[in-house]
Formats: structure tokens, sequence, C-alpha cells
């Protein structure tokens, strides 16, 4: 299970205020989320921060998407995982920690890896309650 903080911070950014966006028990281990996407028919894969990101190019977009919690989470048997792909889209998060995770990935599976960055601040659900599904398909070409 993973919670995401909902609460009001008058404009504030989570991490600002000394807490992070999304929280899950301190025993529980790190998985890759949306596995059953890798296993559609298709060439592509798009890889967010976080499971809700992950949710938002799946469900909302209709991008087959796996999510990963961040770079320090990254197992290197998850690159097995990847290889079969075409390409492997990393919608980094406009922060470090989302600039990490695509170095990490690219890093670890290679050239098939498409970093796609986001401006500043920003992440795949900002990016859809602003801008929409179609602005998120547009980004991975």
């Amino acid at each position: 299970m993973a919670f995401r903080c909902i609460a009001d911070h008058g404009g504030e950014k989570c991490k600002t205020l000394g807490h992070s966006k999304y929280w899950k028990p301190k025993s529980q281990a790190a998985v890759l989320y949306g596995v059953q996407d890798a296993f559609m028919d298709c060439l592509d894969i798009h890889i967010a921060e976080g499971e809700m990101d992950a949710i938002i190019l799946s469900a909302l977009c209709g991008l087959p998407s796996l999510g990963v919690t961040g770079a320090q989470y990254w197992k290197p048997w998850w690159t097995l995982i990847l290889k079969d792909f075409r390409r492997v889209f990393v919608y980094a998060d406009g922060d470090e920690a989302g600039r990490l995770l695509a170095d990490k990935i690219q890093r670890e599976v290679g050239m098939s890896v498409i970093p796609i960055l986001l401006p500043d601040g920003e992440d795949v659900n900002s990016l859809y309650l602003s801008h929409g599904a179609e602005h998120l398909r547009s980004l991975a070409k």
C-alpha cells in the first residue's frame, strides 16, 4: 500500500514542508508497480515516478506504464523486464529526484531509454490535470 498526501498546503510543496508526497509502511519492500502492463502486446513501455503517475499514464492516457518509487529503490533485475521493449520512455519529474531516476534507468537499461524531462516542479499528475491526456501522449514520440 502507498498513500499520497492530500493536504492543502496553500501552494507549498510537500518537500518544502519537510515530508514526502507519498508514504508507505517502512517495512514494505520496493515493488515495480503495474507489472501487468509489461505483458501487454506493445513495443513501447512508459515509466513514471510513483504509482499514481503510472496509473494516469496507463488508465487515462492509454500508455502501458510501470511505476517506480524513486532512483534509490530501483532494483537491477527490473532491467530484465524492459530488455525486450523497442523504447522505454521515462517521465522524469521536474526535480532532482526525477532526473536521478531517468539517469539511473538509462544507465542500466541502455539506448532504448528515452527520458522525458518534465518542467520544473511538474509530474505526470500535474501535467495531466493542467494539459490533459493528449499532451502526455504527445511527449512520447
